[in-house]
């Protein structure tokens, strides 16, 4: 039975520590000098290519969030003790193959991080403060100065051990206590970054997106595959790897809009960050064209469009934000097009109303495809309305107005229009299908999907 920290009697700490001594003991001085090798080294490279960056130091602007975390020098403690919180997973290992494999995982990730901060250094905009009147933040500014900042490595590896710890604690016979302090000391850590001014929001996001790639793939390798009788799908590990992938691509495009920001506000942004605001455009170049009759000549057509911009990096540089819109304004555009154009024939055409059969089994009524259609219209208008305002702001207003329009209103709006739209579900179908606004979401990735492979 899992015992919790909450309400626990003196026999139960001492039955917990009995327990947990010879975890602890078992190959201590590999954990213990693993641990303090492992540091050093990597210290070693962080340090040196701190002080030696061979490109251009990007300095990562300040958002919403970091202009309202302030300084607090009460944080310096626990931003320290990520080495402690680090430690742990390995203390609570029990085999030697288990402790190598761990410290192979957490050790590419971190040489991940220091191949980025090689190619593309990085630093935290200054804080203008004087240091001096905090004595121990005057100390950590010295010898970890704010640079290789994204990602930050910091969060990446306490999210790693947050992750690790996340599924082991239950295992081992400690109950939700544990896991609550485990998470709690783990967002300490994340919150210690920025109060410090050590990173900026940005490197943070970046930072979990990195340790949540690395747990997935450490997952991966490490559950075999379970045969389940009579042909049924393990539910639970199908609603996990969901659930990962999902949370894998709402940080992946949380990253892609902080670098877009990045990038349309910059005078002379990376090559890089050019790079990837082409990628989704290329990507769907190339889609069109092995999809279209016409596939040898498209092809040989992308071909000649990617060569013409390998050759004109440089100048697309400094019309980083055009890429940027013309994604943006033409995502909007078409997406209205789409819905839009399912709107003349009848109620069940919309497209709302298609992605609703799609996914609820049963047949639908008239009347809650009548709802849907005119979902399919709400969904028409506000694309069409965010692809003028796009316009409007990209020509007529500042570029970070633009910016801020794009990359944090836009998301914000359209997670704001789901839930809108469950709630008024809610309300004017109560007995209709009882779909969440996740599985919402999921149904309509899924059925472009089916309809892309058609």
């Amino acid at each position: 039975m899992s015992t919790s920290f909450s309400g626990m009697s003196g026999s139960s700490n001492v039955n917990i520590w009995r327990r947990m001594r010879p975890v602890i003991a078992a190959h201590f001085w590999l954990k213990f000098l693993g641990t303090t090798g492992f540091i050093f080294v990597f210290f070693s490279a962080y340090l040196f290519l701190l002080k030696n960056p061979v490109h251009p130091v990007t300095v990562i602007p300040a958002t919403i969030l970091d202009r309202i975390i302030g300084v607090e020098p009460l944080a310096l403690p626990v931003y320290l003790s990520l080495w402690v919180y680090l430690s742990l997973p390995p203390m609570l290992m029990m085999t030697r193959q288990e402790i190598i494999e761990y410290g192979v995982w957490i050790g590419s990730l971190c040489l991940v991080a220091l191949t980025i901060f090689y190619f593309w250094p990085t630093a935290v905009p200054p804080a203008n403060i004087d240091w001096d009147l905090y004595p121990g933040m005057s100390f950590l500014k010295g010898v970890d100065a704010s640079g290789n900042a994204c990602p930050s490595l910091h969060v990446a590896t306490a999210t790693f051990s947050f992750l690790w710890l996340r599924q082991r604690l239950p295992a081992l016979g400690l109950g939700r206590g544990t896991r609550l302090l485990s998470a709690s000391w783990f967002a300490a850590i994340v919150y210690s970054t920025m109060a410090t001014k050590q990173h900026m929001a940005l490197d943070v996001i970046a930072g979990i997106a990195l340790a949540l790639a690395f747990a997935w793939a450490f997952q991966k390798t490490r559950q075999p595959r379970r045969e389940v009788p009579d042909g049924q799908t393990n539910e639970r590990t199908n609603r996990e790897m969901i659930s990962i992938r999902n949370l894998l691509i709402a940080v992946a495009a949380a990253i892609y809009l902080g670098l877009d920001y990045i990038a349309t506000t910059s005078h002379h942004p990376p090559l890089a960050m050019i790079i990837l605001g082409l990628a989704p455009l290329c990507a769907l170049a190339l889609a069109t064209a092995w999809k279209s009759k016409a596939r040898l000549p498209l092809l040989l057509l992308c071909i000649a469009g990617a060569l013409w911009i390998a050759m004109n990096l440089e100048a697309l540089r400094d019309h980083a934000a055009w890429i940027y819109f013309i994604q943006h304004a033409g995502a909007m555009t078409i997406l209205g097009i789409i819905f839009g154009s399912t709107l003349g024939r009848s109620h069940a055409s919309a497209l709302c109303s298609r992605i609703a059969s799609f996914i609820v089994p049963e047949p639908l009524d008239a009347d809650y495809l009548r709802y849907t259609w005119q979902v399919t219209l709400a969904w028409t208008i506000y694309f069409a309305i965010s692809a003028a305002l796009s316009v409007l702001l990209f020509f007529f207003a500042p570029i970070k107005a633009w910016s801020i329009f794009a990359n944090l209103l836009t998301p914000l709006s359209l997670g704001a229009m789901f839930v809108a739209e469950y709630l008024i579900r809610l309300r004017v179908q109560p007995d209709g299908p009882r779909v969440s606004v996740i599985a919402t979401i999921q149904a309509f990735r899924e059925y472009s999907q089916h309809q892309s492979s058609q």
